[in-house]
């Protein structure tokens, strides 16, 4: 009984989606850019430098499994990733806005320190 209530509890455990390793900084040469990225009790900030790109996003994940941040704006920031160090990343005007940024492929820098 005892082995069982552990399994369901290991398994209850695993099944949650951590997304730690997204926390820091990465960087694109061919952009010269770099971001923070950061999370707070369910929200991410994205910041450029001094710029706030995002604030107050939340997070969820698309068909192909790639993750979400939408600000309250509007504002997407689409993150494919392709390993703990290596994310894709691309930015999406809100519905009825202009723009789209092109895919940036970004490494990680710098893991941000709390």
């Amino acid at each position: 009984m005892l082995l069982a209530l552990a399994g369901i509890v290991l398994v209850a455990c695993s099944s949650q989606d951590s997304y730690d390793w997204l926390e820091g900084y990465w960087t694109s040469s061919e952009w010269q850019v770099t971001y923070e990225l950061g999370e707070e009790d369910g929200v991410w900030t994205i910041r450029d430098g001094s710029s706030v790109l995002a604030q107050s996003a939340k997070l969820s994940t698309d068909k192909d499994k790639n993750i979400v941040l939408t600000d309250t704006d509007g504002m997407q920031f689409i993150i494919e990733k392709i390993s703990d160090s290596q994310i894709h990343f691309q930015q999406v005007a809100a519905e009825g806005l202009q723009g789209r940024l092109p895919v940036r492929p970004l490494t990680r820098w710098m893991i941000n320190i709390r």
